[in-house]
């Protein structure tokens, strides 16, 4: 009797450990510099300092995220171990004697799962085999650059608020780089005018003075020079480039709004 005891406490015990391990892989991906992690992320309380690695690296850190966002749970790193694993552990669940046992105990497996059964092993299935496809196309993937950063930003808001407020953010982004191309288009446009301005003003040689302009003598012009040498006054420097160098600023700004939101 105590025999049959143990063996349905160990049952028991490594039926728990495969839910464990299947409700630990449920969570959105992100992609890291030590690898693909599972993280489920409350919410971020430093982004200032995650737009900073992301700028410099392209790609966040484990310990960075661990220290600025509050997570439901450690992340987990996503290995094919693991996911060999896990694809072991659910063939092993859909048994039978294993669903009766996990039924009669479903109390005890709520911090893990609602329920069980058949739905919530094939929804497991399914997110095995997207983990896998994850895992398949980053294997031929070179690491993240540091000018594809803002991936990582789109990366954690998919995490923190949801697919739809990404997609609100990569929408945003696609409208301010369509306004700086098109900035630059205009500027491009306004000197290719002023150059050709200055090339028909070349070629037509330099201008004849009218007969009835008199030049004023060279005594009277000096005289007319405010002191201070040849420019006294000086016109203020043009504020398109504070705002120019205001704007740069701006899209960090925005990124780290948009992870703390």
């Amino acid at each position: 009797e105590r025999t049959e005891e143990k063996r349905r406490d160990d049952r028991w015990e490594t039926l728990k450990r495969r839910v464990q391990l299947l409700s630990r892989v449920d969570g959105p991906l992100l992609h890291l510099a030590e690898g693909i992690f599972v993280a489920r992320i409350d919410r971020i309380e430093d982004p200032a300092r995650i737009v900073e690695e992301l700028r410099k690296r392209g790609v966040l850190g484990q310990a960075t995220l661990q220290a600025a966002a509050i997570l439901e749970r450690p992340p987990l790193l996503v290995t094919r171990d693991v996911l060999a694993t896990a694809q072991r552990d659910l063939r092993a669940l859909a048994a039978p004697p294993a669903l009766a046992l996990a039924r009669e105990r479903k109390r005890a497996l709520t911090r893990y799962a609602e329920s069980v059964d058949e739905a919530w092993l094939k929804d497991r299935a399914a997110r095995l085999t997207e983990i896998g496809a994850t895992l398949a196309a980053d294997a031929f993937e070179p690491p993240r650059p540091r000018d594809r950063w803002f991936d990582g930003i789109v990366e954690l808001a998919a995490a923190v608020h949801g697919f739809a407020s990404a997609a609100r953010l990569v929408e945003a982004k696609g409208r301010f780089t369509a306004l700086g191309a098109e900035r630059r288009r205009q500027v491009h446009t306004r000197i290719e005018a002023l150059a050709a301005a200055r090339s028909r003003a070349r070629s037509a040689g330099p201008r004849t003075p009218h007969a009835n302009t008199r030049r004023a003598p060279q005594s009277d012009r000096l005289a007319q020079r405010p002191r201070g040498g040849r420019r006294a006054h000086r016109a203020p420097a043009p504020r398109s480039f504070v705002r120019r160098s205001r704007a740069r600023s701006r899209p960090c700004d925005r990124a780290g709004a948009a992870l703390g939101a």
